[in-house]
């Protein structure tokens, strides 16, 4: 592994920081092309090349995130979301579980390369907003309502800000399906409650 940890070391010395160039639900990040854009070119100059695929269980869709060296070392990274079969019968489903497919590549690349892009999403739910212009309106219930949701989650093994289907969709709710989630949660529980957020559906 040494060989592959040289190279590294003097490929991450050349490494571009990403710029946020894509909008999202009242946030900015750094798209996929942008991530790949400031790595790859370091990483061949070194000997250096990365494969991501797609991987699955029978509860969980992934992505392995293999970094080569020429050499013949490589080291390799996994990363799972909960995932379930009915999230697949519906074309908008298969679009989001592509999304989800983008947006785990994007932030496996951005863990294994330690590219230091904290996105303005994880804002939303740490208190931590985006810069606003003065005349903006400070109050937004349905934010207020989104970390509501979130922290019910919180004494529970389904942390909705660590799965990126589950946070993609909350910051997408309006004020009706976000209560509708606080609701199914208090009344039938988190798996019903999360169920509810992946699939937008009434339960």
């Amino acid at each position: 592994m040494q060989e592959l940890i040289k190279a590294f070391i003097k490929a991450k010395k050349e490494f571009l920081s990403p710029k946020k160039n894509t909008k999202g639900h009242n946030y900015k990040y750094s798209d996929l092309t942008e991530i790949l854009n400031c790595i790859t070119e370091p990483l061949l100059e070194n000997g250096l090349v990365i494969s991501q695929s797609i991987i699955s269980n029978p509860d969980a869709i992934g992505i392995r995130t293999t970094l080569f060296h020429e050499s013949g070392e490589s080291i390799q990274e996994e990363f799972f979301i909960p995932t379930t079969l009915k999230s697949l019968n519906k074309g908008n489903q298969l679009q989001e579980l592509g999304s989800s497919i983008t947006y785990m590549k994007r932030y496996a690349l951005i863990a294994m390369f330690a590219l230091g892009n904290e996105d303005d999403d994880g804002a939303v739910f740490n208190n931590k907003q985006p810069q606003k212009p003065a005349n903006a309106p400070v109050n937004n219930p349905n934010k207020q309502l989104m970390t509501k949701l979130a922290d019910r989650f919180e004494p529970t093994q389904m942390d909705v800000r660590e799965d990126p289907v589950a946070f993609k969709n909350i910051l997408s709710m309006n004020q009706f399906q976000l209560k509708k989630a606080i609701e199914i949660f208090d009344t039938k529980g988190s798996t019903s409650a999360l169920d509810y957020i992946i699939t937008k559906k009434e339960n």
